[in-house]
């Protein structure tokens, strides 16, 4: 039965995605590669940066907690 069921899911997620491909700005962007990378990396940056402020703050409330200075 799982395995029924991660084949559909990996079926309708394939399927979803598809779509995707289409972006006309991203499927531009393939052909100028100086663009494309800017664009890419411009994009991984910010999906980056909440990541990094929460695990900022999650290492910061960790430490407090170790150290019993807690003001809760």
């Amino acid at each position: 039965m799982r395995h029924f069921v991660f084949t559909w899911t990996l079926a309708a997620t394939s399927l979803v995605s598809l779509p995707g491909l289409a972006c006309p700005t991203c499927k531009g962007a393939l052909h100028d590669n100086g663009v494309a990378t800017g664009y890419a990396v411009s994009i991984l940056f910010m999906l980056a940066m909440p990541i990094t402020i929460g695990m900022f703050w999650a290492l910061l409330i960790h430490r407090m907690r170790r150290t019993q200075q807690v003001i809760v």
